[in-house]
């Protein structure tokens, strides 16, 4: 009988096929087949092989340290929150091919991803993401599209997204009268629509924010046709605390004119024009004043720095009609 050398076994396995071998995936789930509950720590594919719909949901518990999630051609519509993350877990989701959450209308508020307290929430990827939430009729009030309230850190560093929240929800922020929390976008290309009375990006009705941060990607945010919505900040006449843009923004009303109001805030550096750029209260980020751009202390207002601080580099012009 002819042997083998563990030399040459070692080669036979290297030129075996790959498929559903050495992925790395602590567990696969076709979410077609049931609900999943992810009760720790480790890399997860959830996806659907047809991108068939199913009110089948997604829960990640709390208290875990760190979770990997890609979603792959998921399509959740259900009378609940589609995708929900416990309290204190971090979790790093994966957009892959196309996926669509939807909250459906029912007797509560429904989130489409809804976060608890002291999450820290990352999407990237090259996929897209499709979020609605819900109206609840017998409250009434609605869901956000991607809930991040207070307390909570939703981070967006790639792909395409589409959050739409319903009635009192943001589109990315907070739900029916939630103060939101941390939201960061850094990458991808996002568009997110509010609600009544709510921010697109923000609070949800009648509550603030407590930071939004922009500082690359591309980014539309849709105001409601109610007169007490904003694009970003909070629902009526909230605020953000702390507020940081420092690239372009789209800002519209729902016809798609562009919103013309003032976004509120109370520390932060903002831009205004090509390579002019305000700030107030505390400076909240290293920042250069490049050749040939501005910087600008509004009058009334205050700009704090301190020597443990963010850093503020002037190589441009800085001009000071303020404090």
């Amino acid at each position: 009988m002819k042997t083998r050398t563990l030399f040459q076994w070692l080669l036979l396995l290297c030129c075996l096929p790959m498929t559903g071998w050495g992925q790395g995936w602590t567990k696969e789930h076709d979410i077609t087949t049931g609900s999943i509950t992810i009760e720790s720590t480790g890399t997860y594919r959830i996806y659907s092989s047809e991108g068939t719909k199913t009110s089948n949901r997604i829960v990640v518990n709390g208290d875990l340290s760190g979770v990997e999630i890609t979603l792959e051609k998921v399509n959740i519509e259900t009378q609940n929150n589609p995708f929900e993350i416990g309290e204190k877990t971090k979790v790093e989701l994966t957009l892959s091919d196309e996926n669509k959450l939807v909250a459906e209308g029912g007797s509560k508020v429904y989130s489409v991803i809804k976060c608890a307290q002291y999450v820290e929430l990352t999407i990237k990827g090259s996929g897209t993401l499709e979020t609605k939430g819900n109206y609840a009729h017998n409250i009434p009030g609605g869901g956000a599209g991607l809930n991040c309230p207070s307390g909570a850190t939703l981070v967006i560093e790639g792909g395409t997204i589409q959050a739409d929240g319903k009635s009192s929800g943001a589109g990315i922020g907070g739900s029916h009268l939630e103060k939101a929390g941390t939201i960061i976008i850094r990458g991808g290309n996002v568009t997110a629509k509010a609600g009544m009375q709510t921010a697109a990006i923000g609070g949800g009705a009648f509550s603030g924010c407590e930071s939004v941060q922009i500082t690359g990607g591309t980014v539309t945010a849709i105001a409601d046709s109610h007169n007490q919505s904003n694009p970003i900040g909070g629902g009526n006449t909230t605020k953000v605390d702390n507020y940081i843009c420092t690239i372009d923004v789209t800002l519209q009303k729902p016809e798609g004119t562009p919103w013309t109001g003032e976004v509120t805030y109370d520390n932060g550096l903002v831009k205004t024009g090509n390579g002019a750029y305000e700030a107030k209260g505390n400076l909240l980020m290293d920042f250069t004043v490049e050749t040939g751009e501005t910087l600008t202390i509004e009058e009334g207002a205050t700009l704090t720095l301190t020597e443990s601080g963010p850093v503020l580099t002037n190589n441009g012009a800085i001009y000071l009609y303020g404090n």
